[in-house]
């Protein structure tokens, strides 16, 4: 079953729009934590929003690329292609 270049469109807006909500979470705890005089403001949490904000970064070039390609490649492989290069970036999580 291939993807309507439609379909790819709405998932591909929906990513970015997680993508923009994500970096402005990150952008708020940073300037809060700075108020606060944190020295460490990356924390856990942050890191977290970080790591998710680049997986979501990746996916959006994937769903880029399907809907240039008019749906061509086999979203399934590209999707997979993604959590393999991200695995490789931060292995365990």
């Amino acid at each position: 079953m291939e993807p309507e270049p439609g379909d790819i469109a709405i998932v591909l807006s929906r990513a970015s729009k997680l993508h923009s909500k994500l970096s402005s979470c990150i952008i708020e705890r940073a300037s809060s934590a700075q108020e606060e005089e944190e020295e460490d403001y990356e924390d856990t949490e942050t890191l977290s929003l970080i790591n998710i904000r680049d997986a979501l970064e990746s996916l959006e070039h994937q769903l880029s690329s399907l809907q240039d390609e008019g749906g061509k490649d086999n979203p399934l492989k590209a999707m997979t292609r993604t959590v393999e290069d991200k695995n490789k970036v931060c292995p365990g999580q």
